[in-house]
């Protein structure tokens, strides 16, 4: 998934120094309701370690493409990716800044 961001500044979350350093959240065929919007954070104890591999994060360091986002082993069928502002903190920005897509693996 490619996407663009403009009017926020990405930095590497691995980076982040202080709250409004901002990353994205892509999910990819998650409901993201808990998150978006809200003050809990995407990362951490409350995202079961099977999920993590359908929700990543972008920059995660200071030379990854802050634009593009792979999923493997995505299974033939219709899915949706949904992306989301966050703060270091992971919590999504207030108002939530998202967009999404849903396309098909053949």
């Amino acid at each position: 998934m490619a996407f663009e961001v403009t009017g926020a500044e990405l930095v590497a979350f691995r980076r982040a120094q202080c709250h409004t350093d901002y990353h994205v959240h892509v999910a990819l065929d998650r409901d993201v309701s808990a998150w978006l919007g809200t003050d809990v954070p995407v990362l951490g104890t409350d995202v079961p370690a099977s999920a993590e591999q359908f929700i990543k994060h972008t920059p995660s360091d200071t030379n990854d493409e802050p634009r593009n986002v792979t999923f493997s082993g995505v299974a033939t069928g219709q899915h949706t990716a949904i992306a989301w502002l966050s703060f270091a903190d992971h919590t999504s920005v207030k108002p939530p800044i998202s967009s999404s897509i849903t396309f098909i693996v053949r």
